[in-house]
C-alpha cells in the first residue's frame, strides 16, 4: 500500500487573514491543483506535481502557497484479530 499525504502550509494563518469567500477560493485552487494516486510511482509523480502546482496558485497579495507532501510505501496485513489469533 502507498499513502500520500499533503496539506496546505499556513492554512490556519491564511484563514485568519482572508474572509470565508476568499479562503474558499484559495482552498478550491489548492484542491484543483492536487492529483489522485493509484500506485506507488503515480503517488511520487503526483506529490512532485502537487508541490509544483500549488506553488503556482495565486492568492491575494501575490504570496505563494506551499504544500507538504509525504509518501509511505510498505506491506499491509489485512484481517481480523479475534482473541489474539489472526484469522
Amino acid at each position: 500500500m502507498t499513502v500520500l499525504f499533503s496539506d496546505l502550509v499556513g492554512s490556519a494563518e491564511l484563514s485568519a487573514r482572508f474572509d470565508p469567500e476568499e479562503m474558499s477560493t484559495i482552498v478550491r485552487g489548492y484542491q484543483n491543483a492536487v492529483a489522485h494516486e493509484d500506485d506507488a510511482e503515480r503517488a511520487v509523480r503526483a506529490g512532485l506535481g502537487l508541490a509544483d502546482a500549488v506553488s503556482k496558485v495565486a492568492i491575494p497579495g501575490g504570496e505563494a502557497l506551499f504544500a507538504r507532501v509525504g509518501i509511505a510505501t510498505g506491506a499491509v496485513v489485512v484481517g481480523d484479530l479475534i482473541g489474539g489469533v489472526h484469522r
